[in-house]
């Protein structure tokens, strides 16, 4: 009989233990499930993001390709438009060289004034035109070497040129008195030796 009382205990504190047990364990099962389902939530919205991301990269890729392009053809052109006007320049200050011993190229402004067309559009040219000018030195047409040296005085001063020589120009002036264009010439070549690096 009492063997019979204690095995019914027991079975009663067993599964008094179970259900305790089922009671204390149900709860956190419960919120590990809510908790995973949520990890999964995150993850697929951590997926869609960076699926969403990559897109946009791929966009920022294409458009930065796109304007890349963009401006390799654009720098083309302002090369070419570059290349373009060093040639015009070129052609425009071999043509007014030429034209320096010409005495009927001139023009007259304020009724009694001439202006020296060639030598005077050189001027305004500036750095391009020193270097043929400073050959024209040598030239043996003194009306010539008078506009050339007159040439010089203006194209030394213009912005290009005070780029790097500042406020030093070449110090000459329009003298068709032959006699003083040897002083003159040595100022000019004085001058084109300083400078003549940055042509």
């Amino acid at each position: 009989m009492k063997k019979s009382i204690i095995i019914s205990v027991c079975y009663f504190v067993l599964f008094t233990c179970i259900i305790t047990c089922f009671l204390l364990i149900h709860p956190y099962s419960t919120t590990l499930e809510a908790a995973t389902f949520d990890q999964v939530d995150t993850l697929q919205d951590l997926r869609l993001t960076t699926e969403d991301l990559s897109t946009q990269l791929t966009h920022i890729k294409e458009n930065m390709a796109s304007y890349e392009k963009t401006l390799s053809e654009i720098d083309k052109r302002l090369t070419a438009i570059d290349d373009r006007q060093e040639e015009l320049t070129t052609l425009l200050v071999d043509y007014y060289i030429n034209q320096l011993k010409d005495p009927t190229y001139t023009d007259i402004y304020n009724e009694e004034y001439t202006y020296y067309i060639a030598a005077e559009s050189l001027g305004q040219i500036g750095k391009p035109a020193i270097p043929k000018l400073i050959e024209k030195l040598s030239t043996e047409d003194d009306y010539e070497r008078a506009l050339t040296l007159y040439a010089l005085l203006l194209a030394s001063q213009a912005d290009n040129v005070k780029a790097f020589a500042g406020n030093d120009y070449i110090q000459t002036y329009l003298d068709f008195d032959s006699r003083n264009h040897p002083e003159l010439i040595k100022i000019a070549k004085a001058w084109w030796e300083k400078y003549s690096s940055y042509f």
